[in-house]
């Protein structure tokens, strides 16, 4: 099945709602479902990585999960993994295509909340979302 990192992110669930697609890459993996082991209050055990699901539209749904790897808030991440840009570079602040590739970097967005509200330009989203330091997956 045909997925690539934009629909891992895509389709999350809700609770990463507040992630953006920087941080998920740098923070998350997507890994084949497997059980949990818990203890006997029914908490999973010390070291279990946070687990969340897909939605339904992912075509690895019902086999596969996003685990976040790295929690900086639980002291994990002594180096920090800057994400690769594959394909093209970086645009410079002057050039047409910067404020979409810094909205798509940096703004939280999902089915249910889009990049671009409707009615609204690249240019008066960019201006109006006001950009914060990584989220750091808290």
């Amino acid at each position: 099945m045909k997925h690539t990192q934009i629909d891992n992110y895509y389709y999350h669930d809700s609770p990463l709602s507040h992630i953006n697609f920087f941080d998920f890459v740098q923070f998350y993996c997507v890994e084949k479902q497997k059980p949990l082991h818990y203890t006997k209050n029914g908490n999973p055990q010390l070291g279990t990585f946070a687990r969340y699901s897909y939605k339904q539209e992912h075509p690895l749904s019902k086999t596969h999960e996003i685990v976040e790897h790295t929690n900086i808030d639980l002291g994990h991440g002594s180096q920090i993994l800057v994400p690769c840009v594959i394909g093209l570079s970086i645009p410079c602040p002057q050039a047409s295509s910067f404020h979409l590739f810094m909205l798509a970097h940096f703004k939280p967005f999902s089915p249910e909340v889009p990049l671009i509200e409707r009615k609204k330009s690249i240019e008066s989203t960019f201006n109006d979302f006001a950009f914060q330091k990584s989220q750091s997956s808290s």
